[in-house]
């Protein structure tokens, strides 16, 4: 991997190359689609096996070729990996590997699970209790896991909400019973009416803010590396060659040598640079939360919050 024979990928011009992620489990390699590449790869594989002694399961693996590759070369790719199945429309750890522009049909498998778990338990015959119990721990926690990872179209949830409804108001396997609220209605917090059902939407807003959170706080992983673009250097008034950074705070350690840069820098990123605030200690900057001691991002408390702003 390190001599660069396994031709890597970019998402982006100023990404970082992969060619390669190894998780717990599974492997996955990122090249191009033709013999030479595929060769490269059968090479580390038998290399792999010859080192230590362990073989891949080539019928447990799977290729997953980009749309414009042609049909002679996905089978030659076959041919050397030996490897025959292709992971299109799979799942990996539970998530869909791919996912278009619709998104509404690539969470249906989830709207069908919900259906059919409140649909065997109309067969029993529970109280407002028991529903509540079954809805709260099971139903509405089964999106979850991919909830911490997508944000789910309005469509979904509005599918998944009228499953929950109709298995709360039905009193036997019939659909036909009467909604004397609706679901929104029962979803409100219990201090104020309602049976505090959470709002995946909201919850689902609360689930990706902890993932920024993580990219914030981890700003060496390869997840922020790969999308991000570097900052840019401000830009010089006219023709003028800007001095060094320590020169534009020489009034006082804590405030913006003014003059220098309103002589030096651009008006417009003038007002960018005033705007940072300026130390004493050259300590690094933290990120914390506003309503917990620690400062660390809470999914619980910040569903409430949101909950609240609706």
């Amino acid at each position: 991997m390190k001599a660069r024979k396994l031709q890597s990928i970019k998402i982006s011009n100023r990404s970082p190359e992969v060619n390669h992620l190894l998780s717990a489990d599974d492997s996955l390699f990122f090249t191009l689609a033709n013999v030479k590449f595929a060769k490269k790869i059968k090479e580390i594989l038998s290399l792999y096996e010859k080192v230590l002694g362990q073989a891949g399961n080539l019928v447990k693996s799977s290729i997953t070729f980009g749309k414009k590759v042609k049909v002679e070369n996905k089978t030659k790719v076959r041919h050397i990996l030996n490897i025959h199945n292709e992971g299109e429309g799979g799942k990996y750890l539970g998530i869909p590997e791919q996912f278009g522009r619709k998104k509404s049909t690539m969470f249906q498998y989830i709207i069908e699970k919900v259906k059919e778990k409140t649909q065997g338990w109309n067969k029993k015959f529970l109280s407002s209790g028991g529903k509540k119990v079954l809805l709260k721990s099971v139903a509405l926690a089964i999106p979850i896991y991919s909830m911490n990872v997508f944000k789910f179209p309005k469509e979904n949830f509005q599918d998944i909400n009228s499953c929950l409804a109709k298995f709360w108001w039905n009193s036997s396997e019939s659909n036909n019973s009467m909604h004397w609220l609706a679901w929104e209605r029962l979803g409100t917090p219990k201090r104020s009416g309602g049976l505090g059902f959470r709002d995946l939407e909201l919850f689902n807003d609360a689930l990706l803010g902890k993932q920024s959170w993580r990219l914030m706080q981890q700003a060496h992983s390869l997840m922020v590396k790969l999308p991000s673009d570097p900052p840019r250097p401000p830009r010089p008034r006219g023709n003028i060659i800007p001095t060094i950074l320590s020169e534009w705070n020489m009034t006082t350690p804590t405030s913006w040598n003014t003059e220098k840069l309103t002589e030096q820098v651009h008006p417009d990123d003038l007002e960018l640079i005033q705007r940072i605030k300026l130390y004493s200690q050259d300590n690094y900057d933290i990120l914390g939360g506003h309503y917990t001691k620690t400062g660390i991002y809470p999914v619980k408390l910040s569903y409430h919050l949101a909950v609240q702003l609706d």
